[in-house]
């Protein structure tokens, strides 16, 4: 049947450009620099031969994708006009907030920073950390701030 020869044959005509076009896009990605920005973190982000998990992390989920990401570390904290002025194509470890989701594409949460707060034991200080641990500290600081709301006071 003629019309079964030429599905096939579309079939295969397809199936040819769609590889064409994705060995074409690898072969692209291979070739695309990406210019990162960041500011001195560690152990997130830093320079070459410092603590920089985050920055290693990216970097190697954008080479494993055919891209050759480079990390340029400034000295002061200028990334979110940078990235609006496409100075840099991005950052590899920023803050999700309203105001830069209305100019940023956030990829998922890649990394979780449990930051601890901590006192020398025997002091005044540990005791109320002490309190605390059974408590999620976020948990507190929000009863208190509801309660300052109305008024109260610790």
């Amino acid at each position: 049947n003629s019309l079964t020869i030429m599905i096939q044959y579309l079939r295969h005509l397809i199936c040819t450009l769609t590889l064409t076009a994705l060995s074409t896009i690898t072969m692209n990605a291979a070739e695309a620099n990406i210019q990162l920005a960041s500011d001195a973190w560690p152990p997130f982000t830093n320079e070459v031969g410092k603590a920089r998990l985050a920055i290693e992390i990216v970097h190697l989920a954008l080479a494993r994708s055919g891209y050759v990401p480079e990390t340029t570390i400034l000295d002061t904290w200028t990334i979110p006009s940078d990235l609006k002025s496409d100075k840099y194509h991005g950052c590899g470890a920023i803050w999700k907030s309203v105001e830069r989701e209305k100019y940023l594409l956030f990829s998922k949460p890649y990394l979780e920073s449990r930051l601890h707060l901590v006192g020398k034991k025997g002091s005044d200080v540990a005791a109320q950390i002490y309190l605390l641990y059974r408590v999620s500290l976020s948990h507190s600081l929000m009863h208190c701030l509801f309660n300052s709301k109305k008024g109260t006071t610790r």
